[in-house]
């Protein structure tokens, strides 16, 4: 997380870290994860170190959509906290 508040990725310095799990298929898991919230694309654009960055992978949807979403299309066990 101190990375992305780091970079101010996508705009933002409030990146929070809202559950973790451990998988040897993180590309399939990330595909999931942005096919079950493809409604909720936020797409942005954002300036680091005098060049402008297109962020196409942030959503606009609370945690626990996503997070319901994700683990309704993913063969992976998450436990939520």
């Amino acid at each position: 997380m101190n990375s992305l508040r780091h970079l101010v990725y996508a705009g933002q310095v409030d990146w929070e870290l809202i559950t973790a799990f451990k998988t040897s298929k993180a590309g399939e898991v990330e595909y999931q994860a942005q096919a079950a919230v493809t409604a909720y694309a936020h797409p942005t654009t954002y300036g680091r170190e005098r060049n402008e960055i297109s962020c196409l992978e942030t959503f606009k949807c609370r945690s626990s959509r996503a997070l319901e979403a994700l683990a309704a299309r993913s063969s992976i066990q998450m436990v939520f906290k």
